[in-house]
């Protein structure tokens, strides 16, 4: 507005408040203004507009007129910055951090309220947390020559929890002890479910594999002639609990520590990422999906179809029952199960709890004093004997417990153990 003119009309109006000559010459200065903030609002000039609209609340304060554009301002401020959250939520999807972080800042700069970037804020901490993906998020990682994927990955959340059991839980081993509180503060993603037959397949195809089962000609298997576990010459990955043909969405059995370890290492070269076994603490961390129960469900005996486990309803195809089994449960199968029949739990993942047991990479140790305190494996040089978690469809009820946990050699196989693999993130 032209200054001189501006106090020409203020000095008029103090000496009369109402002269119509002076309120008009400076309305007629003010409509000016505002026209040019709107326009060069609509181009998104939101700068210069505010600079319009502090020069022409100078001229007539309390102007309907000002606040009318005041108002037309603030909605074109509003739908900009919900275009560029709408944006910066779409470049989060394609991974693409930076340039979402550059448009909540611009969003923010327009005025966006902290209710309004909330989520995406969250989203973002998360994104930089766990390398661009969220918790509970599924993925899967292509092979470097294009040649295959990984099987379904699970994003962890980070948190806390404490491993082991209870002075006071039933059932409590001396391995459980003493109980205590990890931070799990590294991010990382665990199998969906077991390694399926299939997915073995692939690993002993790509690379030629041959398992300690191959090698020895033997495995423990489910005999239903007399009810019990035997070693049977001539079984190995290929082959389900009672030794007929696998599968193909079957968790692998018959296969070693050693073997299970061999296919982690193998994922990592196809995908050039650090795919391995998981921890014990990693194990037990995601098997509780945030519980502190003696059992994943509860302190008590499940009073719904929770997994694969030994109910006392299930019987085998010569109508045999368990010994020990959960009162008033059944599941509907006598051997493992195909891979995530049953509901995920918390954390998005199947069959941590019944269906086969896994193995882990610790080694194995008579109980938890001078274990690691952030979540990694116990592990010394040529140790033996390693760690094996979760109940499998033929374990005890107390075997269920979320904290039980056994030992067997590396080159133990067996119908009732498989395993699935993690990748640091």
């Amino acid at each position: 507005a032209d200054a001189s003119a501006v106090s020409i009309y203020h000095t008029v109006l103090a000496l009369d408040a109402r002269n119509q000559s002076a309120l008009k010459g400076l309305a007629s200065l003010e409509a000016g203004l505002l026209d040019r903030a709107l326009a060069v609002a609509a181009d998104e000039n939101f700068s210069t507009a505010e600079t319009l609209l502090t020069a022409a609340a100078a001229l007539l304060p309390g102007s309907s007129a000002w606040a009318r554009a005041r108002k037309q301002v603030d909605t074109l401020k509003h739908r900009r910055a919900e275009d560029l959250l709408t944006r910066a939520d779409t470049a989060l999807a394609a991974r693409d951090i930076a340039t979402a972080k550059d448009l909540l800042a611009s969003a923010q700069t327009l005025g966006a309220t902290a209710e309004d970037t909330a989520a995406l804020e969250q989203m973002l901490a998360n994104a930089s947390l766990y390398a661009n993906y969220q918790p509970g998020e599924s993925f899967r990682d292509a092979f470097k020559d294009r040649s295959g994927e990984t099987p379904t990955m699970v994003v962890i959340p980070v948190g806390s929890f404490r491993i082991g059991a209870a002075d006071s839980e039933a059932g409590r081993q001396t391995s459980e002890v003493p109980q205590r509180l990890l931070a799990m503060q590294t991010p990382f993603a665990i199998a969906s479910t077991e390694v399926t037959v299939a997915e073995f397949r692939r690993f002993v195809r790509d690379s030629g594999y041959v398992t300690v089962a191959e090698k020895t000609h033997s495995s423990i298997y489910y005999d239903e002639a007399s009810g019990r576990m035997a070693e049977r010459q001539q079984i190995d990955w290929r082959n389900d609990f009672i030794g007929g043909k696998a599968r193909a969405n079957d968790p692998v059995v018959h296969v070693a520590w050693l073997d299970a370890e061999a296919y982690a290492a193998w994922l990592g070269e196809k995908t050039a990422l650090a795919y391995r076994l998981p921890s014990e603490a990693e194990f037990e961390y995601v098997l509780r999906g945030g519980s502190q129960s003696a059992y994943p469900w509860g302190d008590g005996m499940p009073d719904k179809v929770f997994g694969n486990l030994t109910g006392d309803a299930d019987r085998s195809r010569s109508k045999r029952g368990w010994d020990k089994a959960l009162p008033h449960y059944r599941d509907g199968y006598w051997g493992p199960a195909p891979v995530a029949q049953f509901a995920a739990n918390p954390f998005g993942v199947f069959d941590l709890v019944g269906n086969v047991s896994e193995w882990v990479a610790d080694c194995w140790h008579e109980n938890y004093l001078r274990a690691p305190t952030d979540g990694r494996a116990w592990v010394n040089r040529g140790c033996e004997q390693r760690v094996v978690r979760g109940s499998s469809w033929g374990s005890a009820p107390e075997q269920s417990r979320s904290a039980y946990r056994s030992s067997a050699s590396a080159d133990t196989r067996s119908a009732r153990t498989g395993f699935r693999v993690v990748r640091a993130l």
